[in-house]
């Protein structure tokens, strides 16, 4: 993100009752508070997220907060705290300080409160003034604030300043999953998973996630299943059709996961190169190139077994290379099996450009 001279953020008073910000002194001006118009320009830019999509949401916040949109202006302005976009992060938040003292909408008080916690802007960091704007956004019914509030007592991502609760990190995260938000019962089956080691009813906080619309939480539920303490194969099977059905919702991650284990085959859960071709090419060609040489890694380990390296990793390296000899076997009678193929010698020619 290019770095931008800090200016004197806003004043708020009145029905905010908040304290000037001390910030070097420089004029916002109308130039400053201008959202970016060439939106032919913008990059969009993720590491986890397909960039084409990602632009079609940000032009879409741009047209909601041209329409007077205060969510879409607090929306966007997050995601240009990413990276997302090319305005300044000091812009960002003059911006929505001027909105929440003419608006008052919750999700302004609750981005304000962020800006706090975090010293964005120039602002001084000040946890409490910070909790507080979240707490009147959630208690307006701001699902972003209330999910912001449960992750700062859970894991303090915004000031490492404060501490652990995992009461009120529990009170907010089932207050978003009252309210209708998956997210809400995600972040309870991370308290259970984190802080108490409870995979089971870790599990079943992320499976509902997922029956509410998050593919991760199908993947989160499934290996809280294959790992937890005393698993049987109808857990790791369990676990399995879990992991699929988040790949099915278009989890790479899940797919790669799935993928791997019906090559190689395991105890209750025999090898099916089939499935595994299906679910591989869905990585290679939905995935990025990190994942793609993953795969090939996985497949096709030109290593040397390693004075280090483990009984059941080398097993397991046995057992993909097994699965990948049936898999050439079988290829020229099903077309994933033969794809597969096509796709790992392409990787293996492009390392070998990079390599010389």
């Amino acid at each position: 993100m290019k770095s931008f001279p800090s200016f004197l953020c806003l004043v708020l008073v009145g029905a905010l009752g908040l304290p000037t910000p001390t910030v070097a002194a420089e004029a916002v001006t109308a130039e400053t508070l201008t959202v970016e118009s060439n939106l032919e320009a913008v990059e969009v830019s993720s590491p986890s997220a397909d960039a084409a999509i990602l632009r079609r949401q940000f032009l879409r916040l741009h047209q909601q907060a041209a329409k007077g949109d205060g969510y879409a202006e607090a929306r966007l302005a997050e995601w240009k705290r990413h990276g997302v976009g090319e305005a300044s992060l000091y812009v960002n938040v003059a911006k929505i300080a001027k909105l929440a003292k003419t608006r008052k909408e919750p999700p302004l008080f609750g981005r304000l409160g962020l800006a706090y916690l975090r010293g964005e802007g120039g602002l001084t960091p000040d946890v409490p003034q910070g909790l507080a704007l979240l707490e009147k956004a959630s208690a307006a019914g701001d699902n972003e604030a209330t999910l912001n509030l449960g992750l700062q007592y859970h894991s303090a991502p915004d000031n490492k300043t404060i501490p652990t609760d995992l009461v009120k990190a529990r009170q907010y995260f089932s207050l978003l999953a009252e309210r209708g938000d998956p997210r809400g019962l995600l972040e309870l089956g991370w308290v259970l998973h984190e802080h108490e080691q409870d995979y089971a009813r870790a599990a079943e906080y992320f499976e509902r996630s997922g029956d509410a619309g998050l593919a991760d939480g199908y993947s989160l539920a499934g290996w809280c299943l294959r790992k937890m303490t005393g698993a049987k194969a109808k857990d790791r099977q369990r676990g399995l059709e879990l992991i699929e059905k988040a790949a099915e919702k278009g989890n790479i991650n899940a797919a790669i996961a799935a993928g791997l284990i019906y090559i190689s085959g395991e105890p209750g859960i025999p090898r099916d190169v089939a499935k595994a071709a299906k679910l591989l090419n869905q990585t290679i060609e939905q995935g990025d190139q990190r994942l793609a040489q993953r795969v090939l890694l996985a497949l096709d380990d030109p290593r040397p077994v390693g004075k280090n390296e483990t009984a059941v990793a080398q097993a397991k390296r046995q057992l993909r290379a097994d699965g990948m000899k049936d898999i050439r076997r079988q290829a020229s009678a099903d077309p994933q099996m033969e794809k597969l193929l096509k796709h790992l010698q392409i990787l293996r020619e492009k390392e070998a450009v990079t390599a010389n």
